[in-house]
């Protein structure tokens, strides 16, 4: 066969091929094509029988701007064989010709958009780029808000270089590699567009062009060519656009980049796009290659021996010692050692065009390293970059080792908390000067890329319609006062866990780092003494402290390697003065008594005892965990005069009464504060009047048995009520008490399989009006404790799905003591789903929940203990902090039959 460049002689022969396998000869771009481009702007190669063209391919011109410098390079289109001529392999000899062809006339590189990427990569190709294929319903669309604001026009097509080519440029500017559009791409670029027919539209943002689509109609279909924005806020202008066409017409086509977050918003998971490979690549000139790359100042004098097989093209076969000279650059130079790295050419074009890893590539070769140092250079060599091809594909950027900071405020109309917490420092501490607030978040970030920070600021971090973001700084007013708020370290931060998981969701890459923590700006004529008043009432010291403006250089936390489990030494021989003083030392809630007993115990071991045992008896003998004051047996009982004395009198005798009946005449059963709570139902069921009681070991809640038709069929269920008392918690953490409170009620119907349907919430406070002077040592304001537990408690609901349908609230003074939380759940499960047995040993114990941090740590003893002016101080981490997803997750019943028993 032979291998020519075509002329005018030919060209006849090149549009009757390309009308056999292509566009037809009456086609828009045929017409166009073969009067405006052919041997105009590109060249032909091909391949001839007998003066008979039977293979072509098209060498259309493109310039790459790649790994930082403009590189010509030739776009391959039109390859086709005669189909009298297919199964002879003439296209690969043609291909042959051509590479050496364009290696001798400086190119390095040659890409193409395959039909079947099995047709060309025996030959060397690679591929190198993909994108998002979407197919949907226009209904379908989903567009996150739209922003009417932004000014939206229609252009003529074949005239919108001017508008366009601004746009194009700015975006480029956020990748290492791109194409380069010259005024010769972009007229053939839009006067094809203009021959199919398309409707091109720019937006403004008032100043400038910062967004443009071009698309075109077949049907019924809006089919979308290009779609190019500066910000998210013009993506969404653009595709509101697009959605206003629904109804005109009834689907869009489109091919997006690869990361674009459209998706996520769709309600229905079938009309996400697929990935959709769109180019391949080829490097036809290895030793150029290599001898372009930029010598890493670091590895100055590295030499590394790299071996290259090209099978197809033996002129790019390459074994080499590539040697680094910060200077010169690198020398290729002969070598007989053992190569340190070997590949095809297939991995080589990878590496160099595509920016991942090595040891993930699809070629043939299987790459290795001997060398630690060589690995490390070769990655400084090849350094991962961002890349687009006519704005199709992006890849994963460098991650910088780099803190990002984005601020973010409620816009007016929306700033609720601000406006609240305003009205209530007015009205609380009455302030009469202050003027305004503002409440900001702030989020420092790590681990994630510039493309992954641009989502994140879009989707996870900001609502742009409703927030405004400030990134790096915020300026703070002259007339005004800052000040920072954030969790005690090791505190869980539900705001920073839910972000992590967010933007990881998002990027399908490793968790980032997110802190977060919440700026409070304040005007008016505050003085120090007022400004210190605003900080204390707005820094409870139990979970947060006052943060500082500056940005940390790290965002990693140093903890301190735990020491070894300490022995308290001479535990045995404490006098009763050294036990009350190592009782109160460690802050423990077993009473004198109990701690002398565990004193007998240990001399009796003739040991003494670690911390850790004394600290897990003090947790399994508080009246958390044991009721100890419900189970103290009542030798001698007196009741007071009072306005209740008769009443309570009657009560007790007809508790005595009903003992006789439960436990019969001469019972030495104990008389406890447990057993009057519970004797009542006892009775009843003794009188077999609850006889859908659920019989059980579990005396620590109670379900019925309840009948129910489901698919004409009665099954028995278990209906299932819990309740919650979290007083404690809620004193020193409203928010964190009065949530997890719901959360304890939900935890036990959920352990027992059970779906939780309903909640009621009951609470005692004192007069919320009080004034924050009158607030007693040690206590948080009331008014604080009663919305910060109400926001607390409801926030847990919202975020579960459970309805609170009874919510009562008592207010006496009596409570300024002690507040009272109490969250009560009913939950059902189907009978069958609930296995009861007893442990035994072998049993696999499997934890489920979520990660916090220190947070409710000897929470148990923590309730159990008296409390004083200094518990607010103290007792921080004894209270619990609310996670929820965990427990969202596993809350139908039905996924937990799976488990073994």
């Amino acid at each position: 066969m032979d291998c020519r460049l075509i002329n005018q002689d030919t060209i006849k022969q090149v549009a009757a091929l390309w009308d056999c396998c292509f566009e037809k000869k009456d086609s828009s771009f045929y017409k166009w094509y073969f009067q405006e481009y052919v041997l105009k702007q590109n060249k032909i190669v091909g391949g001839f029988d007998d003066q008979k063209l039977v293979t072509m391919v098209h060498l259309n011109p493109y310039v790459l701007h790649l790994r930082g410098q403009n590189q010509k390079v030739k776009y391959l289109v039109g390859v086709a064989t005669d189909p009298v001529a297919r199964g002879q392999h003439k296209m690969g000899e043609l291909l042959a010709t051509t590479f050496n062809l364009l290696r001798a006339a400086g190119h390095k590189v040659a890409i193409l958009e395959p039909i079947n990427a099995g047709i060309y990569q025996p030959y060397g190709f690679a591929y190198t780029f993909n994108r998002l294929k979407y197919a949907l319903p226009l209904a379908e669309l989903t567009v996150p808000y739209v922003d009417y604001d932004l000014p939206l026009r229609q252009i003529k097509t074949s005239e919108a270089e001017a508008t366009l080519a601004p746009i194009y440029a700015q975006a480029m500017e956020h990748y290492a590699s791109y194409i380069v559009r010259t005024t010769a791409n972009w007229h053939n670029l839009l006067q094809t567009a203009e021959d199919d027919g398309c409707t091109t539209v720019v937006v403004s943002d008032g100043k400038a062009e910062v967004g443009y689509l071009l698309y075109y109609v077949e049907g019924e279909t809006v089919k979308v060519q290009e779609m190019l924005s500066l910000n998210q806020a013009v993506h969404c202008r653009l595709l509101g656009y697009l959605k206003s066409l629904y109804g005109t017409y009834k689907q869009l086509e489109w091919l997006s980049a690869p990361d674009d977050l459209t998706y996520l918003y769709f309600r229905e998971q079938q009309y996400s796009p697929r990935v959709e490979p769109f180019m391949m690549a080829r490097i036809i000139n290895a030793g150029k290659i290599l001898e372009e790359l930029k010598a890493p100042a670091e590895f100055d004098g590295t030499k590394l021996v790299l071996y290259i097989k090209d099978e197809f093209m033996n002129m790019n076969h390459l074994y080499t010692k590539v040697v680094f000279d910060a200077k010169t650059g690198v020398e290729l130079r002969d070598t007989l050692q053992d190569p340190d790295i070997t590949m095809d050419i297939t991995t080589f074009t990878q590496l160099y065009l595509v920016p991942t890893m090595l040891g993930i590539y699809t070629g043939k070769a299987v790459s290795w390293l001997r060398k630690q140092s060589t690995w490390i250079c070769y990655q400084h060599c090849f350094p991962r970059e961002t890349i687009s091809l006519t704005n199709i594909f992006k890849a994963e950027a460098t991650m910088e080792v780099q803190i990002k900071r984005i601020f973010v405020e409620k816009k007016k109309e929306y700033a609720v908390e601000a406006n609240g917490l305003l009205s209530d420092l007015k009205h609380t501490l009455g302030l009469k000067h202050l003027t305004g607030v503002r409440i900001v978040n702030r989020y420092d970030l790590t681990g994630i890329s510039d493309e992954d920070y641009l989502a994140a600021k879009q989707f996870v971090l900001a609502e742009p319609p409703l927030d405004k973001t400030y990134e790096e700084e915020l300026k703070i007013p002259a007339n005004a006062t800052a000040f920072v708020v954030e969790f005690l370290p090791g505190q869980y931060d539900q705001r920073e866990d839910f972000a992590e998981q967010c933007i990881q969701l998002i990027s399908q890459k490793d968790r980032p780092v997110v802190a977060s923590a919440k700026v409070y700006i304040l005007t008016g004529k505050l003085t120090p003494k007022e400004i210190a008043k605003i900080k204390k009432y707005c820094i409870n010291p139990v979970e947060a402290q006052e943060s500082s403006l500056a940005k940390p250089e790290t965002l990693d936390v140093a903890w301190e390697k735990p020491a070894a489990v300490a022995i308290v030494t001479g535990f045995d021989k404490f006098s009763v003065k050294e036990l009350e003083k190592f009782r109160a030392e460690q802050g423990l809630a077993m009473s004198f008594a109990d701690l002398a007993f565990v004193q007998k115990y240990f001399k009796k071991e003739r040991r003494d005892p670690s911390i850790t045992e004394i600290k897990v008896l003090d947790t399994y003998w508080s009246d958390h965990c044991r009721h100890t004051t419900f189970e103290t047996k009542l030798k001698k009982v007196t009741i007071e005069d009072s306005l209740f004395t008769e009443p309570v009198k009657e009560a007790y005798n007809l508790y005595k009464k009903d003992r006789q009946f439960v436990y019969g005449k001469g019972s030495k059963r104990p008389v406890t504060l447990m057993d009057m709570a519970v004797l009542a139902t006892k009775k009843l069921k003794k009188q077999g009047l609850i006889p859908d009681l659920d019989a059980s070991e579990e005396i620590n809640a109670c379900s019925i048995v309840v009948p129910i038709k489901n698919n004409r069929k009665t099954e028995d269920w278990l209906v299932m009520y819990k309740n919650e008392t979290h007083n404690h918690p809620t004193e020193i953490e409203p928010f964190g008490g009065a949530a997890t409170c719901l959360g304890g009620a939900i935890r036990d119907p959920l352990s027992g399989r059970s779906y939780v349907y309903q909640a009621m919430r009951v609470t005692g406070a004192a007069d919320p009006r009080t004034p924050y002077e009158k607030t007693l040592p040690g206590k948080l304001p009331q008014r604080k404790l009663t919305l910060g537990a109400a926001a607390g408690y409801s926030s847990y609901g919202n975020q579960i799905g459970l309805a609170t349908g009874s919510v009562e609230e008592y207010y006496h003074d009596k409570f300024v003591a002690k507040r009272m939380e109490i969250g009560a759940v009913i939950g059902a499960a189907p009978k069958d789903a609930v296995v009861r047995e007893r442990p035994a040993a072998g049993d696999i114990i499997v934890l489920l929940g979520g990660r916090t941090g220190r947070d409710g740590m000897g929470g148990a003893t923590g309730s159990s203990k008296e409390h004083t002016e200094k518990s607010l101080a103290t007792c921080g981490a004894e209270v619990q902090r609310a996670i929820l997803l965990p427990k969202e997750r596993f809350k139908d019943c039905s996924a937990t039959r799976q488990l073994p028993d």
